[in-house]
C-alpha cells in the first residue's frame, strides 16, 4: 500500500511539475503590453483575412463617414502577389470595415506593371481635402524591368472611395517609407536594407510637390547614423508634445522600439515598448496614432504558419501598454477566433486558451494550502483533503472571474474547466506535500 501511495505521489508530482514547466516555458516573458488576439480586418480575397503593414490616421470629426482611416495590404500566407494596397476604416479603433461601394484593392499589380505592390502609406493633405495613399512597387523582368529597383507610387481620393491613376513618385532604395505632410512639404523617412546598398541607415528627404526631392540625410537614434539595427517603422508627429515619434521593429529581434525628435534628424536613443513573448512568431511594421492622451500602437503579427494578422496595444502612458486580448473580441466586427477556427489546430487553440485561463501565479497557493493542511490535521477537523479541494476550489475559480472577461459561453465553460484544472493541481500538491512531510497514508 505504501508503495503505491508513493508511486501516485510521485506521478502527482511529475504531473505538477509538467505543468509548471509547461507554462514557465510559454508565459516566462509573457507582456501584458503584447496584443494577443488580432483586430479583424476583411480583406479583397475570400477566406484569407490576413492584413498587415498597418498605417491609421485620424480626424476631429467623421470624414466621409469615418473617424479612423486605415492603409493596409494583405498578405496571406507571405504571397508578395497578392500585396496590394488596400483601406479599411473604423470609428472606434477596434471595429474595422471596407467603406461602402470602395473596391479594394485600390492598386494591383497588372496596372503598375509590378509583381508586388507594398509598403502603403495613407496620409491626409488638409490644404486639398484628400487621402493620399503612398505605397513601393517592385518592377517586375516579365515586365520589362530589373526585377529589383523599388518605385514609390501615389494615388490620391477626394472620398476614400474613388481613387486617381497612379503617379510615379520617384525611385525609392529604401523600405517601409514613412510619410508626412506638414502643411507645406512632405517629410518622408526610409529604412535602409541590403538589397538596394542602403543597409544600416535612416534617411530622411522633403519635399513641396512630391517632384523635387532633398537630397537623403541620415537621421541619428541615439549617436548612431550608419549602423542602425531597423527593420520596418513609421513617424508620426505628436502635436501635445510638439515632437516627431519613431516605432519600429530591429532586425535583431522581435519587440517594438519607440524614440523622439524635436528636429526630424536627430532621434533620442531608442526604448523597448512591446515585447514578444512567443504568442507571434514575428512583429511586423509598427504604426503609433496619439488621440485625447491615448496611444494607439498599431502593428503587424506574424503566426506560425506565416499568417499575418494586424494586433494593438494602447495606454496613456508609452511606457505603460495594454494589449488587446480575448476580452475585447465582441468590440470588433467579427471574432478572430471564429475566422481562424478551420484553420488553426486544435494545439493552437489550445495554447491561446491557456495563456488566458491558465494562471500560473496561483501556484503559489500550493505551499498555504500545506500549512493549512498542517494546522487542520494537528486540531483534527474532518477530512483535511476534502477541505483543502473545496478551498482549492474556490480559490481558483473565484481568481478566474475577477481577472478574465468573459465575453462568451465559450469562454466561461472553459474557465469554469480550467478553474477545476488549477484546483486539482493546487490540492494535489498541497496534499503531497503533507504526505512526505509526516510520512503518513494521506
Amino acid at each position: 500500500m505504501k508503495k503505491y501511495k508513493l508511486s501516485l505521489g510521485v506521478l502527482l508530482l511529475f504531473i505538477i511539475a509538467s505543468v509548471i514547466l509547461f507554462n514557465v516555458k510559454n508565459n516566462k516573458d509573457y507582456n501584458e503590453n503584447l496584443g494577443h488576439t488580432s483586430l479583424y480586418v476583411e480583406t479583397y480575397l475570400a477566406g484569407k483575412n490576413q492584413p498587415t503593414h498597418p498605417n491609421v490616421i485620424k480626424f476631429d470629426k467623421p470624414w466621409h463617414g469615418y473617424k479612423y482611416w486605415m492603409g493596409y495590404t494583405p498578405y496571406p500566407n507571405g504571397d508578395g502577389e497578392e500585396e496590394n494596397p488596400s483601406i479599411a476604416a473604423s470609428n472606434d479603433m477596434y471595429k474595422w470595415e471596407t467603406p461602402k461601394n470602395l473596391a479594394n484593392p485600390i492598386a494591383d499589380n497588372e496596372e503598375t506593371g509590378c509583381n508586388e505592390l507594398k509598403d502603403s502609406q495613407l496620409i491626409y493633405r488638409d490644404d486639398l481635402d484628400r487621402l493620399e495613399m503612398w505605397y513601393l512597387g517592385r518592377v517586375s523582368k516579365n515586365l520589362g524591368g530589373d526585377g529589383e529597383t523599388l518605385l514609390l507610387f501615389r494615388k490620391t481620393s477626394k472620398d476614400g472611395i474613388k481613387w486617381s491613376k497612379y503617379q510615379v513618385m520617384r525611385e525609392f532604395k529604401y523600405v517601409s517609407p514613412a510619410i508626412i505632410w506638414d502643411g507645406e512639404k512632405y517629410c518622408v523617412w526610409g529604412i535602409g536594407f541590403d538589397g538596394q546598398g542602403t543597409k544600416g541607415v535612416f534617411d530622411y528627404f522633403e519635399s513641396k510637390d512630391g517632384t523635387n526631392w532633398s537630397d537623403p540625410v541620415h537621421c541619428k537614434i541615439g549617436n548612431n547614423s550608419k549602423t542602425l539595427d531597423m527593420w520596418h517603422g513609421n513617424v508620426t508627429y505628436n502635436e501635445k508634445l510638439k515632437c516627431y515619434e519613431l516605432v519600429y521593429i530591429p532586425t535583431s529581434n522581435q519587440e517594438v522600439y519607440y524614440t523622439t525628435s524635436k528636429d526630424k534628424i536627430n532621434f533620442d536613443k531608442a526604448k523597448t515598448i512591446i515585447k514578444n513573448d512567443g504568442t507571434w512568431t514575428r512583429l511586423y511594421r509598427p504604426t503609433l496614432l496619439f488621440e485625447n492622451n491615448q496611444y494607439y500602437c498599431i502593428y503587424g503579427a506574424i503566426g506560425e504558419n506565416s499568417e499575418n494578422y494586424i494586433s494593438m496595444s494602447t495606454g496613456k502612458n508609452i511606457n505603460n501598454l495594454t494589449g488587446i486580448s480575448d476580452k475585447d473580441i465582441s468590440k470588433m466586427a467579427d471574432t478572430p477566433m471564429e475566422k481562424r477556427k478551420e484553420k488553426v489546430s486544435f494545439m493552437e487553440r489550445l495554447s491561446e486558451f491557456k495563456k488566458t485561463f491558465f494562471r500560473f501565479e496561483l501556484l503559489v497557493f500550493i505551499p498555504i494550502l500545506f500549512v493549512l493542511a498542517i494546522i487542520l490535521k494537528k486540531l483534527k477537523k474532518g477530512n483535511i483533503n476534502s477541505i483543502v479541494s473545496v478551498i482549492s476550489l474556490l480559490i481558483c475559480e473565484s481568481y478566474m472571474f475577477l481577472k478574465i472577461d468573459f465575453t462568451s459561453i465559450e469562454s466561461i465553460i472553459v474557465g469554469l474547466i480550467m478553474g477545476i484544472i488549477q484546483a486539482f493541481i493546487l490540492s494535489s500538491g498541497s496534499m503531497y506535500l503533507v504526505f512526505i512531510s509526516t510520512k503518513i497514508r494521506i
